[in-house]
C-alpha cells in the first residue's frame, strides 16, 4: 500500500483535509476583505508604484498635489476609483491647455 493510498483510505485525513480547505476559503475572504475599503479595491503604495513604475517619492509628491489617500493603521491606501478619476481629471486638464 503506497503512502497516498494510506491518506486516502483513513477518514480523519479527509475531515482535516476539508478542514484545511475551509479555513483556505476563510482566509481568501480576509484578504479580500482587507484590500478594501466601502466595498472599493484599495491599492497600497507598492502597488501604485510598481503599476506607474515610479517611486515612492513621486507617489508622495502626487499626495501632495491632491491626490486621495487613505491612513489605515499607519499605512497609505489609495482607492481604485478615486485613483482613475483623479488621473481623468488630470488628463482632461492637460489636453484643454494645449
Amino acid at each position: 500500500m503506497s503512502l497516498n493510498d494510506m491518506f486516502n483510505s483513513d477518514p480523519y485525513f479527509s475531515i482535516l483535509m476539508s478542514r484545511f480547505d475551509q479555513l483556505q476559503k476563510t482566509l481568501e475572504k480576509i484578504i479580500a476583505q482587507k484590500k478594501s475599503l466601502d466595498g472599493e479595491e484599495l491599492w497600497d503604495t507598492q502597488d501604485l508604484c510598481i503599476l506607474f513604475k515610479i517611486s515612492s517619492r513621486t507617489l508622495f509628491r502626487y499626495r501632495q498635489r491632491g491626490l486621495p489617500y487613505y491612513q489605515i493603521a499607519g499605512k497609505t491606501y489609495y482607492k481604485k476609483t478615486e485613483i482613475e478619476k483623479y488621473l481623468s481629471d488630470k488628463n482632461k486638464t492637460k489636453k484643454g491647455k494645449n
